[in-house]
């Protein structure tokens, strides 16, 4: 006895749309990508040190958007605990932190 194609076809009447919207979509998307002027130019330079923390800056350019000025303010939340918040433009856009712990510990198996 066979089955019934009923349910199957049913299910691939759905595919071909499916399929449709998101070409759609990833070709919108692709269109507006290229259609814009590319992302702003950075009017600043990243220093090599940023609140005392040492950087590498052109690992930190590559994250930071384009803009005209770039500012840092440092957080100290703990002890141990360094935090540099980078703004550029006065929008936050990065934050950097390096913790530490004093040599009043010592490491040991559990």
């Amino acid at each position: 006895m066979s089955k019934p194609v009923r349910g199957s076809l049913r299910r691939h009447r759905f595919t071909g749309p499916a399929v449709s919207l998101s070409a759609a979509v990833a070709l919108a998307v692709a269109l507006s990508a290229c259609c814009g002027d590319g992302p702003p130019e950075k009017a600043y330079t990243v220093p090599a040190s940023l609140c005392g923390i040492t950087v590498e800056p052109a690992l930190i350019e590559a994250v930071l958007p384009g803009g005209d000025s770039l500012t840092t303010a440092t957080v100290k939340p703990n002890g141990g605990t360094v935090r540099c918040n980078l703004s550029v433009d006065g929008k936050e856009a990065l934050s950097l932190a390096q913790a530490w712990w004093g040599g009043t510990g010592t490491a040991r198996r559990g």
